[in-house]
C-alpha cells in the first residue's frame, strides 16, 4: 500500500534534484574559499577581455585624432592611465563578482542543508513503515 506523506517527500526531493538541486549540490562540494577563488579567476579573464576588447574599440574610434597628435602625446602617462583605469575597473568588477559568489555559495549550502533534511525526514517515513510491518509479521507469528 502506498503511503501518500512518503509519496510527498519523494516528490518534492525530486523537484529539487531537477530543477536546483544539482547546481547547488555542484557548488556545494567546494569550500568556500575554492569556489570564491575560481570565481575571481574566470573573473580576470574575462574582464581583462571586456576591458581590452573596449580599449580596442576606443582606439579605432579616435584613430583619426589618434594620427594627428602622435608626436604631442606623452605616451607614458596616457599609459599610466589606461593602466589605472584597468586596475580601477578590475577591483569594481571583482569586488561584484566577490559579492555575487559568497551569496551563491551561502544559497547553495542553505538549499543543500534543507535538502538533507528533507531526506531525513523521508529516511523516518521508511524506518516508521518498516517497524509496522515488522509489528504486522510479529503479530501473524504469534498467532
Amino acid at each position: 500500500m502506498l503511503n501518500e506523506k512518503r509519496v510527498r517527500q519523494m516528490t518534492k526531493l525530486a523537484l529539487y534534484e531537477k530543477k536546483e538541486g544539482k547546481e547547488a549540490q555542484k557548488i556545494s562540494r567546494y569550500f568556500r574559499s575554492d569556489y570564491i577563488g575560481v570565481s575571481l579567476l574566470k573573473n580576470f579573464f574575462a574582464a581583462t577581455f571586456g576591458y581590452l576588447l573596449v580599449l580596442g574599440f576606443m582606439i579605432l574610434y579616435h584613430i583619426q585624432w589618434i594620427m594627428d597628435e602622435v608626436d604631442s602625446i606623452n605616451l607614458v602617462f596616457l599609459i599610466g592611465c589606461i593602466v589605472a583605469s584597468y586596475l580601477c575597473f578590475l577591483a569594481l568588477y571583482s569586488a561584484i563578482v566577490y559579492g555575487i559568489a559568497s551569496a551563491r555559495y551561502a544559497a547553495a549550502q542553505k538549499s543543500v542543508k534543507e535538502y538533507c533534511q528533507e531526506l531525513g525526514i523521508l529516511q523516518k517515513i521508511y524506518e516508521a513503515e518498516t517497524k509496522k510491518r515488522q509489528k504486522g509479521r510479529n503479530r501473524r507469528t504469534e498467532l
